[in-house]
């Protein structure tokens, strides 16, 4: 139950920014500058790094990451706004030994991929400026700014709210089968630094009717869904949360469950660094009612029950690889 936001200012601050090398101009550096270049070594699964390295040719990149000066390990994870958020992590090595740093932005869900490219590739030539300063290439390089270009506050008018309506229909019919399947959805969220909140409404209708001679079977089964979660962030390690589910199905047997669940979470990690790395705890303790359609095995119409939970999730994403326990 943690949350997830990051400020997109440092990328925003960026955008207006040039960054260009006198090398553009010439067929290659100077052997002299390209032998003293920052050696690179970008982790990234999803970078187009042909596009990198024209962009970006005042490092020398290398394949090996024991001949790397910086390490570039590169994440990515969906935000509550339907956009992606990338952390990209800069880790000093052999002479820039210490020299770490983190950069995170998050896209918007309307960007195009060509916008995405350029503003990772912007984001990544500013991590790396600050290793090429200290080798002779930084006579190479450039920095501009748009002219213009002023302080901008930037309002969001619907102030972190988000809205989705979803539906799906299917009809099928043939001389002895027909099939209505109806999926529909709501879901409203709101995610900031210090509160996430979801509600999801789902409705889901599935009528098929069988004909064969004088035989009509008509099969109905649907189901509909309320689903709540809120989330308080409590600081860098811990989150308290609750989940509220509402639901009725045919096919479970319910006419109506009510689930109530209160949890709680540490994460032996601070929240900021979850992107490469963390060990949650989380422990929920609550109360589900369900009132069935049929009586179940145990002969019950009712039952009240009282529910706990601990799950506990490992995840790491290192220049060695990545671990995934939970």
């Amino acid at each position: 139950m943690k949350i997830k936001f990051y400020s997109i200012a440092f990328a925003i601050a960026i955008s207006g920014l040039s960054i260009t090398t006198n090398a553009q101009e010439k067929p290659i550096l100077q052997d002299s500058v390209r032998k003293n270049a920052a050696k690179v070594f970008i982790d990234c699964r999803s970078c187009d790094m042909s596009y990198t390295r024209q962009e970006i040719p005042w490092v020398n990149y290398v394949r090996d990451v024991r001949e790397a000066d910086v390490y570039v390990l590169v994440t990515t994870q969906r935000t509550g706004s339907g956009g992606d958020q990338y952390t990209y992590k800069f880790q000093g090595m052999q002479r820039f030994s210490g020299m770490n740093d983190t950069l995170t932005f998050t896209s918007n869900p309307d960007e195009t991929n060509t916008e995405m490219r350029e503003m990772r590739t912007s984001l990544l030539k500013a991590g790396l400026l600050r290793y090429a300063v200290r080798t002779p290439v930084i006579k190479e390089i450039t920095i501009s700014h748009n002219r213009g270009m002023e302080q901008e506050e930037i309002v969001d008018n619907w102030n972190y709210w988000v809205f989705e309506l979803r539906t799906s229909p299917r009809f099928n019919s043939e001389e002895s089968y027909q099939r209505i399947q109806l999926n529909n959805s709501i879901n409203i969220s709101k995610v900031t630094p210090d509160i996430k909140l979801e509600i999801e409404v789902d409705q889901s209708y599935n009528r098929q009717r069988f004909i064969e001679g004088e035989e009509d079977t008509t099969y109905v089964r649907s189901s509909k869904r309320l689903n709540n979660l809120f989330v308080k962030s409590l600081g860098e390690h811990w989150s308290a949360g609750i989940r509220w589910d509402i639901s009725s199905s045919t096919s479970q047997n319910y006419i109506f469950n009510n689930m109530f669940l209160p949890s709680v979470e540490f994460d032996l990690f601070p929240y900021s660094e979850d992107t490469h790395r963390q060990l949650r705890f989380l422990y929920s303790l609550g109360y589900q009612y369900s009132h069935y359609t049929d009586s179940t095995i145990y002969n019950k119409m009712y039952e009240h029950l009282f529910l706990q939970q601990a799950r506990v999730a490992y995840q790491i994403q290192e220049k060695w690889g990545s671990v995934n326990l939970s």
